[in-house]
């Protein structure tokens, strides 16, 4: 796998990632002992660079020194210096990483998420790691969230709500734990879909799962992290992950929740409450929950009891509109206007014309891609969701 990063998103690792190379046999790590930069700091940093016209590759130039000298009043010299100097690190991480199938992206790359960037603007993470196709990163899709051990009745629904995605041309976008996030990718790529799994511990190890191997292979999954591929679990971790995958997604379902507690709960209020990143739907019908109660009663909408593919593709319709929550919460309104739509959207409605003018003779979506310009994976997507809603 190349990894021919950019100078940009190399000087980005050398001051945030903790560059860990965990052997296997051994159990050992090996690291800096200098402190990689938070989050805030580096947000920070990022912002003084901005502000004197400079750009993270800066401190890697002829002019490192007085760059760094004039980021000194964010971080003190010595540990700038520190980080900056782990370059044979840096290499010994990127060839391990390599190795074992996992690219790096950093925010200035042009295949990182625009998405993110759109949403978070500069709380978008600096780097990414993933596992699996990137370009599926940028397809959007149905966010399915839930606690992690339930009910087999709620495993099935979750099950069911990836499958009906599937056939309606969109992907699945999940947290990666067992229970619901699971569920939903499973119902989804055993559907012919996509999923992407957004990590908050070990990708390296989740990227050696044996079913997950299988998906990744066949294209059909993506794994996704905004921290060092070794990681462990911290609850902070989990917390930032729950913000990238609301991020990622068109909309979301939460399929069940406590009340006040959990990483269910604390993503979706933040969603409500703060962030809005994609409008959050809850599981209505039986069995009822207090903790989706309560998360209606804070503005979650109420998702359709009897899902198929044309109420799906309703809610991405009012979710594709830039108004407000109540807006997208408009099932079963009057079809959108295309002049009122997203990019995305209007690109679906033109995709579908340009495609009947080519008539009906047989193309493979490769094709199809080739002469649109377009990921071969977002064609199967799109011409999915056409022959599930055929007249837009």
């Amino acid at each position: 796998m190349n990894l021919d990063l950019s100078l940009n998103t190399k000087a980005v690792l050398l001051l945030t990632s903790p560059l860990k190379l965990r052997q296997s046999r051994k159990s050992v790590e090996v690291e800096s002992l200098a402190q990689p930069l938070s989050a805030a700091e580096y947000k920070h940093l990022a912002r003084q660079l901005r502000t004197s016209m400079l750009e993270p590759a800066h401190l890697l130039s002829e002019r490192a020194e007085e760059v760094i000298g004039r980021c000194s009043n964010i971080v003190e010299l010595e540990r700038l210096n520190a980080l900056l100097a782990r370059g044979f690190l840096l290499g010994q991480a990127l060839e391990y990483w390599s190795s074992h199938g996992i690219w790096v992206m950093g925010r200035g790359d042009p295949g990182y998420p625009k998405t993110l960037k759109a949403k978070m603007k500069e709380d978008a993470p600096p780097i990414i790691y993933g596992c699996g196709d990137k370009g599926v990163l940028e397809f959007g899709g149905l966010a399915v969230v839930g606690p992690r051990d339930v009910a087999d009745e709620l495993y099935k629904y979750a099950y069911e709500v990836g499958a009906t995605a599937a056939r309606s041309g969109y992907l699945i976008v999940s947290g990666g734990a067992r229970g619901v996030d699971e569920a939903g990718v499973r119902g989804c790529i055993e559907a012919g879909g996509f999923g992407c799994e957004v990590l908050a511990e070990d990708l390296l190890k989740a990227s050696l799962d044996p079913v997950r191997v299988q998906s990744i292979s066949s294209g059909h999954l993506v794994l996704v992290t905004s921290f060092d591929p070794s990681s462990s679990f911290q609850s902070y971790n989990a917390l930032q992950r729950n913000k990238l995958i609301y991020a990622l997604a068109d909309a979301a379902l939460v399929i069940d929740s406590k009340v006040g507690k959990g990483g269910t709960w604390a993503g979706a209020s933040e969603q409500l409450k703060k962030l809005k990143y994609a409008p959050v739907y809850v599981r209505s019908g039986q069995p009822s929950s207090e903790g989706l109660e309560r998360l209606r009663q804070d503005g979650a909408l109420p998702w359709p009891e009897q899902l198929d593919t044309e109420k799906l593709i309703h809610i991405f319709s009012a979710a594709s509109q830039t108004g407000t929550q109540e807006e997208s919460g408009m099932l079963f309104a009057e079809p959108t206007r295309k002049s009122d739509t997203k990019p995305s959207e209007r690109l679906f409605y033109a995709f579908l014309s340009e495609l009947h003018q080519l008539g009906e003779a047989e193309r493979s979506d490769d094709e199809i891609a080739a002469i649109f310009g377009l990921h071969p994976k977002q064609v199967e997507l799109w011409q999915n969701r056409a022959r599930a809603h055929p007249k837009p």
